[in-house]
C-alpha cells in the first residue's frame, strides 16, 4: 500500500516536471517563464518535490530501521550510516524545495527562485540513488 502511494507521488512529481520543462522549451523569451501558468506549474512542482522527498526518505528510514534489528554489529553500523546519509540528503533537498517555493511565491517576477531550483535537482539525485 505504502509503495503504491510512493510510486504515485513520484509519478506525479515526474509528470509535473515534464509539464514544466515543456513550458520552458516552448518559451521564446526569458520573460515568458515568468508568466502566470509557468509560475503556477513551478509552485505545484516544488510542493510535489517537497512531499515526495520527505515521504521517500521517511519510508526508507523506516524500512532500514526494521531491517537493522539483530544481526551483526558491523551491518548495523553501516545501516546507521545509510540512515544518516538518507536523512541528510532528503532534508537538504526538502529545504531547498521549500526555499524555491517561498522564493517563487514572494518574487514571482524575478528569477531568484531559479537558482535554488537548479540546486534542488542536484540534491535529489543522491536521494533517489540511495
Amino acid at each position: 500500500m505504502w509503495t503504491a502511494i510512493l510510486v504515485l507521488l513520484i509519478a506525479a512529481e515526474f509528470s509535473m516536471m515534464m509539464v514544466y520543462y515543456n513550458t520552458v522549451l516552448h518559451a521564446k523569451l526569458l520573460s515568458q517563464l515568468a508568466s502566470h501558468s509557468s509560475i503556477t506549474v513551478e509552485k505545484v512542482m516544488n510542493v510535489m518535490a517537497l512531499i515526495s522527498d520527505l515521504s521517500l526518505a521517511m519510508s526508507l528510514v523506516v524500512l532500514l530501521q526494521r531491517r537493522r534489528m539483530g544481526g551483526f554489529s558491523s551491518t548495523s553500523s553501516v545501516i546507521k550510516l545509510i540512515i544518516a546519509y538518507t536523512i541528510g540528503t532528503s532534508l537538504l533537498s526538502a529545504l531547498l524545495s521549500l526555499m524555491a517555493l517561498v522564493l517563487v511565491i514572494v518574487y514571482p517576477d524575478s528569477f531568484v527562485w531559479l537558482a535554488v531550483d537548479l540546486l534542488v535537482s542536484k540534491c535529489e539525485l543522491p536521494l533517489f540513488l540511495a
